[in-house]
């Protein structure tokens, strides 16, 4: 706990510094390439996931909102695709259907 203590005084002290609140001018980095490949990828296997999620979901979402925790439980899908999607999907069904939307969630 003295440790915390400590911390926070510096901290403080360390605010009340002028120079600690005075504009700096940002110098830009290059971009680099192997950088922008990798959030590419990245963005690239999320939409996969989120196309994967929405195609099973449009199967496992078919009949009463009684079923649809049994067929996603027995798709064996946990990805976060999935939610995303069930998120997406139930915003929209809400509105109308509160009881399905508090069911797909």
């Amino acid at each position: 706990m003295e440790h915390l203590d400590t911390d926070l005084i510096e901290l403080a002290e360390a605010l009340r510094d002028p120079e600690v609140w005075r504009p700096q001018r940002l110098i830009p980095t290059p971009q680099q390439p192997e950088r922008i490949a990798v959030l590419a990828n990245f963005k690239k296997r999320l939409d996969d996931e989120d196309d994967a999620a929405s195609s099973l979901l449009d199967e496992a979402l078919k009949g009463p909102s009684a079923w649809w925790t049994n067929s996603l439980r027995k798709s064996g899908v946990r990805t976060a695709g999935i939610v995303r999607q069930l998120l997406l999907r139930m915003r929209a069904v809400s509105p109308r259907v509160p009881v399905d939307a508090l069911v797909g969630t």
